[in-house]
């Protein structure tokens, strides 16, 4: 299913950082972050394939653009509670992309800053509800596909696409680490979850990681894996907001308990060219890691003002790598 090519390790470890991420309760809908796109954008769903694998995408652009746009490619998370585009409660939803409130709230913001917004469906077109763990697809390489479409597309920069998406959508962010050549500009995980992570390397293109303090997806594996990129000599950052949990205030106060791989917080499992090892050098394997690293563990937040301000983070770092190189 895979047509990105890379060690069956990797493959690997990125199944199992969305399968863990999509364990985690999602965003629910508030009124503070379902702000729609402004009545000048517009719209436009599209199909598109991956493989044998079809999805779809919403395309909302800027009102009066001035071609080419940059482009900010966002991945939603486990459980889509948002829609865009012809959502008709009865007919054809052909039209129609489901999608989380942290990518709505991305869309509000990011056309108002100026960039058109590729929103990525990745469960429509298959058939795959939040209750179907073990069929959520590999997302990052739909990103891939689309990106590699898009580039003779004259709407936008090909110099200037970015990637996002939160909680399994930032595990499929996560996931283009691994790769030989992502073609972004700039990357934000965000609430990905680093309790399997690859190896830290140098690469290309800046990376911000977006977390929450009182998540209960602990920020230190992430932090760690920061590190590790910023040794090889990549751009990297992290941004850990003070009373966020998991869903950044959106949703119920408590998040659990649930079955997660939210573990190994101090020792988190890193994945490589030689196989799966600890932190701490011990050697596991996939099965090990899923088990060790599992926990009930939640926690949670009412401050439902962390969302935007999540979102505020990963716009304004795609706005300073935007500029002309």
């Amino acid at each position: 299913m895979d047509t990105i090519d890379r060690p069956m390790t990797i493959r690997s470890a990125l199944f199992a950082i969305a399968i863990a991420i999509a364990l985690v309760p999602t965003l629910a809908p508030a009124p503070e972050a379902r702000a729609a796109p402004s009545a000048t954008a517009s719209v436009r769903v599209e199909h598109h394939v991956a493989g044998a694998e079809k999805f779809r995408v919403a395309f909302v652009m800027p009102g009066q653009p001035a071609s080419p746009l940059p482009l900010i490619v966002v991945q939603h998370g486990s459980s889509p509670t948002e829609s865009l585009g012809t959502c008709p409660l009865f007919g054809s939803k052909q039209d129609c992309v489901r999608t989380d409130v942290f990518s709505t709230e991305l869309v509000r913001q990011a056309v108002a800053a100026g960039f058109a917004v590729a929103v990525i469906d990745a469960f429509s077109e298959l058939g795959v509800s939040n209750q179907d763990k073990t069929r959520f697809p590999n997302a990052t390489r739909y990103a891939v596909s689309l990106v590699n479409a898009l580039r003779a597309d004259t709407r936008f920069d090909a110099t200037r696409i970015y990637y996002t998406g939160f909680s399994y959508g930032g595990a499929s962010v996560l996931g283009a680490i691994s790769l030989p050549a992502a073609p972004f500009r700039a990357i934000a995980p965000v609430e990905a979850g680093c309790q399997i992570q690859p190896a830290g390397r140098r690469l290309r293109y800046p990376v911000l990681f977006v977390l929450g303090d009182r998540s209960h997806y602990p920020p230190q594996p992430c932090l760690h894996l920061t590190k590790a990129l910023q040794g090889a000599g990549t751009d990297a950052q992290a941004v850990v907001l003070e009373g966020a949990d998991h869903n950044f205030g959106v949703g119920p106060v408590r998040s659990g308990p649930s079955r997660t791989l939210n573990g190994c917080t101090d020792n988190p499992v890193i994945v490589d060219g030689t196989g799966w090892r600890h932190l701490n050098g011990q050697r596991t394997d996939r099965e090990e890691a899923m088990r060790t690293c599992t926990t009930f563990i939640g926690y949670g937040s009412q401050d439902a003002t962390l969302l935007p301000m999540a979102v505020e983070h990963v716009v304004a770092f795609f706005k300073h790598h935007s500029r002309e190189r």
